[in-house]
């Protein structure tokens, strides 16, 4: 009757577990009691919901999203998963592979320092991954990638010296240690009990889904992990300290709410704020920038001793510090790049500050009013060169980022969540869309306003390597490999 009176008929808790992350229910559009559920698999009821069987589960996917069932023909169906799309012709009987799409979905990545580099990242429900950015063989296919430190959603670094020892997050506040030459895995997480599950105010050490990493360039042997504190590890994570109280809004001492769910006004106060993000100096030892989900910035110059707030004075309340860079030119330069999605602030979000925080400038200029940043990063070669990944692509600003301009090229229209600057390449991260490598910046880092008036200018080329290539003579991968 539209609405007016409900009945409540099924009480199957595999179908809504964790309901604010799937929550689909969709029906067949010719025959209204065939009904499906999406969760950590998929259900079908043919009696109107009142019974349901698991038709399609791991491996999947595993996190069902999504369905499009055709409305003429409704054997022919869609689903979307974490790692892509499957399709249907039978009713769901048999199902397409996703294994032809370059659909991960990145959370981070970092590349290391060795010739043919690699790059890490931290992918949704398929795990960390190692992968070489170019191949003897003219090609890089999907036997190039492996397994490494950390885990679905986090930071994967490798040691600047040793690139086979690799450090990750993964979620809960995990931390591994992984040698790729031995195949050793260690955990070193700073507390020894994963939170995951656990709510925020609960658990003794609050982490985000992505917890933030970090090695000092200074002294690769230490690492920074954030949870509503800073943890300090001097000896690659055999031992840990921490080195600031609570950086987040949370007071102290028990809650003062009784009862209800807390509102966004009274949640930071009560432990739902966790650090985000983090970015010790490349110019100097001890200096590190800290960012929180709630909105706060903090920086310490004496490798924690003392703490200042420098958080914008405009910065509102869950104002999620996606990402914070220290320059690598000034010790007094920084960038946040700040998202607000979360409250239904779609406006970009993007602060510089020149005085060590004691002023911020907005600098989004270039980029439109909805799409929201995910990422800032500072090219270490050519001052005021910097690049930005938001919700919908890529943008390049070439005067410290006074003015954005659009710099998609030929990526798809898709999330950028993380960018890395490797040489002359630039290296993105996206969510939905894999990892794409833009091969050659020299134009870009070379550039000067004096081009603009000359005819003519032949830009001083990059430094080019000759390499064997290896013949494939391997027996071809099935169609749907890539």
């Amino acid at each position: 009757d539209g609405g007016h009176h409900w009945t409540r008929i099924n009480h199957d808790h595999r179908l809504f577990g964790r309901g604010w992350y799937f929550g689909g229910i969709y029906v067949d559009p010719r025959n209204s009691q065939t009904v499906y559920v999406l969760n950590t698999a998929m259900y079908r009821s043919t009696d109107g919901g009142h019974h349901f069987t698991c038709i399609k589960g791991s491996p999947s996917g595993d996190d069902f999203h999504t369905l499009w069932i055709d409305p003429v023909n409704p054997d022919r169906m869609i689903i979307g998963v974490d790692q892509g799309a499957s399709i249907s012709m039978d009713g769901g009987k048999t199902w397409t592979p996703w294994l032809n799409q370059p659909t991960a979905q990145i959370y981070r990545l970092t590349t290391d320092n060795r010739f043919r580099y690699h790059i890490y990242a931290s992918q949704q429900d398929s795990g960390s991954l190692n992968i070489v950015s170019r191949s003897r063989r003219g090609i890089v296919m999907n036997s190039a990638w492996s397994a490494t430190a950390g885990g679905e959603a986090g930071y994967v670094i490798p040691d600047p010296l040793d690139p086979h020892i690799v450090y990750g997050t993964d979620i809960g506040g995990s931390v591994t240690r992984y040698d790729s030459l031995t195949g050793d895995a260690q955990n070193i997480s700073p507390w020894p009990f994963n939170t995951f599950g656990t709510p925020l105010p609960q658990a003794h050490y609050r982490y985000p889904w992505v917890v933030p990493l970090a090695l000092s360039p200074q002294h690769p042997n230490t690492l920074y992990v954030g949870s509503q504190v800073l943890w300090q590890s001097d000896n690659a994570g055999a031992s840990w300290r921490i080195i600031s109280p609570d950086l987040t809004g949370a007071s102290v001492g028990p809650p003062t709410r009784a009862t209800g769910k807390p509102t966004l006004a009274d949640a930071a106060r009560e432990g739902y704020g966790t650090i985000y993000s983090l970015s010790p100096s490349p110019l100097r030892a001890g200096e590190i920038w800290v960012g929180t989900t709630d909105g706060l910035v903090w920086l310490t110059r004496d490798d924690g001793v003392h703490w200042q707030n420098v958080t914008p004075p405009s910065m509102k309340p869950w104002s999620r510090i996606n990402r914070i860079q220290a320059s690598p030119f000034s010790a007094a330069t920084a960038y946040l790049a700040v998202n607000r999605q979360r409250v239904n602030d779609l406006h970009p979000y993007i602060y510089r500050t020149d005085d060590f925080g004691r002023h911020w400038t907005l600098i989004t200029r270039g980029i439109p009013a909805d799409d929201y940043v995910h990422v800032v990063r500072i090219d270490p070669k050519r001052r005021g060169l910097l690049f930005a990944g938001t919700e919908f692509g890529l943008y390049v600003s070439f005067n410290h980022g006074r003015r954005w301009q659009r710099f998609n090229l030929n990526l798809p229209t898709t999330a950028i969540h993380d960018i890395a600057i490797h040489d002359n390449d630039v290296i993105v991260g996206t969510h939905g869309r894999g990892i794409w490598i833009l091969d050659d910046v020299t134009s870009l880092i070379q550039d000067r306003p004096s081009l603009a008036i000359r005819t003519a200018f032949l830009f001083r080329p990059a430094t080019a390597y000759r390499i064997h290539r290896t013949l494939f003579r391997a027996e071809p991968f099935p169609p749907e490999v890539p």
